[in-house]
């Protein structure tokens, strides 16, 4: 059986494009459901496109932490714990932390231009998606 969907392209922890990635991951499990049905297999799939500089590194660590401890006996080998644990210690390392405000910096200096009223609030709703407004913190701003 072959896998659906556009597999996540590899990601070398720039944090700039960590958010994207995740998405394609996301979707690429999402897709897969019966082959990505565990917490397990759904991280080791996220780590298997980590193959390039920090975020190779990072895998590379969340791996041996949990699977090849026998080089340091003395050491217990971690739980792979649940994939939304998994997803908070990646957002941790990788999140661009300035996005959010970038995002509402541009939000509050949006100007209509020749933009359609429905283009602009399109345009705006998605925006504030990505700041994490939600549609009530955003009215006064219509006033």
């Amino acid at each position: 059986m072959s896998d659906k969907g556009n597999k996540p392209k590899d990601f070398d922890g720039t944090r700039s494009k960590y958010r994207e990635w995740i998405y394609e991951c996301h979707m690429y499990i999402l897709a897969n459901p019966t082959k990505y049905d565990t917490d397990m297999n759904k991280t080791l799939m996220v780590l298997s496109y980590m193959r390039e500089g920090t975020a190779s590194l990072f895998a590379q660590k969340y791996y041996f932490d949990r699977e090849l401890r026998e080089y340091k006996a003395m050491e217990t080998k971690k739980a792979w714990g649940t994939f939304k644990d998994f997803l908070q210690e990646l957002a941790t390392a990788f999140k661009d932390k300035s996005l959010e405000q970038k995002v509402r910096q541009k939000l509050f200096t949006m100007r209509m231009g020749k933009q359609s009223a429905d283009e602009f609030v399109t345009d705006y709703l998605m925006i504030a998606g990505e700041s994490g407004f939600d549609l009530e913190s955003t009215i006064n701003y219509f006033h």
